[in-house]
């Protein structure tokens, strides 16, 4: 894993998740240091994640932030929580 110096202790990205190429731009303005992936299960994979933050569009954010819990991960998700009201409930379930 590499370390991003943070103001938390223990902080570190382990990983970029992106389908576009904004991965690679993230990751050169922190340094270039960071694996990059293209698909959101495989970065759930070694590294193993402790924490994920979920930044993407809302029409994702109910199916990575259950697979993110269903592995074990915190998981931190920008508003909304779902693109749906359903979605949001399912969410909290598996939370």
């Amino acid at each position: 894993m590499h370390g991003l110096t943070t103001p938390w202790d223990g902080f570190q990205i382990c990983g970029l998740v992106s389908k576009a190429k904004t991965n690679e731009v993230l990751n050169k303005k922190l340094g270039g240091s960071y694996t990059l992936f293209h698909d959101f299960e495989e970065a759930l994979e070694p590294p193993k994640p402790d924490v994920v933050s979920i930044s993407t569009y809302p029409d994702t954010h109910e199916r990575f932030a259950i697979k993110a819990m269903e592995r074990g991960c915190h998981v931190f998700i920008e508003k909304p929580l779902a693109d749906s009201v359903k979605g949001a409930e399912r969410v909290a379930q598996a939370a």
